[in-house]
């Protein structure tokens, strides 16, 4: 009897001692996440602590197992990384660390997001948005409108909203707005006077060039609170485009670059045949260089580390932004041309004469394919290293377009056409209505975006599926 509550006593210990080591695991593990927002298919790092080393550690993405970690014997792991499932819809998600041995567990939030961060997408503005996962060819029928806002006063043409942490931000003759994406409720909102449409830096910087009593400005505000940051004068002023750390402005006749953190000025460099009369389309920004187009009938590439000259090659007056992808920029002339260089080189790849119609949109890719639009409405395609043409369609829209998830939709007079991104072939969107679309349409994280000027007043209109629409 006395050696049975020996035993008893002695297990009743045991499994105190287990719960409390138990516990006092799990109240100490930790689990961190770097970057802590990406979209789907982008990879984050995890980091755990307070597991019981040497063990395993599985890590989940919800409820499925992307990863396994190697605790040591301090019970650490450190920058494992996890691949976001291409699947993953926008929003919170919750990535656990459950220690094989211990059962240990820790976990992190993650946010799933196809952020728009600029004009034209990306800094080499191939208006596609290639994490874009929600609505797809057979879902862009069921898209409704789900709110409006009204933006101030009449816009100027193809001034789109963009995205990031999300909100929407865009800026209007009156305003900066940051909006709710789900309600369309305002954030924050700074009074100005837009030039252009704002890019995201760092995912937490919103610049945006605008005008105060005749002067023009550059201006960085927090993403969150809208705080100003900086600000610096600038005549005449250009588009603006940006990438990890850096703002490249177009003034005219030369192109400037300024760090986006500080708004210190890096460097400024003259763009040959570009002048304030005729001034500078783009820029655009991919793989160290900055693209830009003059009038005169040159596209530029200029080093954006030092602001170098690197290339100059020969093409018609250009109008529009060009577009870059890979090895290869495009641009587009008034003439109806299209043109394809190397962009190590300037070299010519290729060129394809459209209809007499000037061309005053830029290019965009997608996969294998360059898409054009002309002012006579016609979209065309192209084999993106070929320039083979692969078909076109007529009375197609008159916007710059925007592709995700195989879906290319341009804006057309009263409302946003939509078309098969392979084929061409026209899908229905019934109830995307809009009064005179002036922006370019943008679609992030299940949304489609589009500006409309009706009876001049600019109103931002959101459409997206109805719960429990099929994707």
């Amino acid at each position: 009897m006395k050696r049975r509550l020996v035993f008893l006593f002695a297990s009743r210990v045991m499994v105190v001692a287990a719960m409390l080591w138990s516990g006092f695991a799990v109240a100490s593990t930790t689990l961190v996440l770097s970057p802590d927002s990406v979209p789907p298919t982008k990879t984050t790092a995890a980091s755990g602590a307070g597991f019981v080393g040497p063990e395993s550690v599985d890590l989940y993405f919800d409820s499925a197992r992307v990863a396994t970690a190697s605790a040591n014997a301090a019970g650490t792991f450190s920058d494992v990384t996890l691949t976001v499932p291409q699947a993953a819809t926008p929003g919170v998600h919750t990535i656990k660390a459950i220690g094989r041995s211990s059962a240990a567990t820790a976990q992190a939030q993650l946010t799933v997001s196809t952020n728009w961060l600029q004009s034209g997408f990306n800094g080499g503005h191939t208006h596609y948005n290639p994490y874009e996962n929600i609505v797809g060819a057979d879902s862009v029928a069921d898209l409704t409108l789900q709110w409006t806002r009204t933006v101030g006063g009449a816009a100027g043409s193809f001034l789109s909203p963009v995205a990031a942490h999300q909100l929407i931000y865009f800026a209007g003759t009156h305003s900066l707005y940051s909006i709710h994406p789900d309600t369309g409720a305002g954030h924050w909102s700074v009074p100005l006077n837009a030039s252009g449409a704002p890019v995201i830096v760092h995912d937490t910087i919103v610049v945006v060039g605008f005008d105060a009593d005749g002067i023009s400005h550059l201006a960085a505000f927090d993403s969150g609170s809208g705080q100003p940051q900086w600000s610096v004068e600038l005549s005449p002023l250009g588009d603006i485009a940006a990438d990890a750390d850096a703002v490249y402005v177009s003034t005219g006749k030369s192109l400037s670059a300024y760090a986006a953190a500080t708004g210190v000025l890096r460097w400024q460099t003259a763009l040959p045949g570009c002048s304030y009369y005729y001034p500078a389309s783009g820029p655009i920004v991919a793989s160290g260089k900055i693209y830009v187009g003059c009038y005169d009938g040159n596209l530029l590439a200029v080093n954006a580390a030092d602001g170098a000259l690197q290339w100059s090659a020969p093409v018609g007056p250009i109008e529009r932004s060009p577009a870059a992808q890979g090895s290869l920029v495009y641009v587009t002339d008034v003439n109806g041309k299209v043109y394809a260089f190397n962009t190590a080189d300037g070299s010519p790849r290729w060129s394809a004469q459209m209809d007499s119609s000037d061309f005053r949109f830029s290019p965009a890719v997608a996969g294998d394919i360059v898409y054009q639009v002309s002012t006579a409405d016609t979209l065309f395609a192209f084999n993106k290293t070929s320039g083979r043409l692969l078909w076109s369609v007529a009375d197609a829209g008159n916007t710059n377009p925007a592709i995700a998830n195989g879906v290319l939709y341009l804006g057309g007079g009263t409302g946003i056409e939509a078309y098969d991104a392979l084929s061409g072939a026209r899908l229905s969107t019934p109830q995307v209505q809009a009064s005179t679309v002036v922006s370019d349409p943008v679609i992030v994280n299940g949304r489609l975006y589009v500006v409309d000027n009706a009876a001049s007043t600019v109103v931002l209109k959101a459409f997206g599926l109805p719960t429990g629409a099929a994707q």
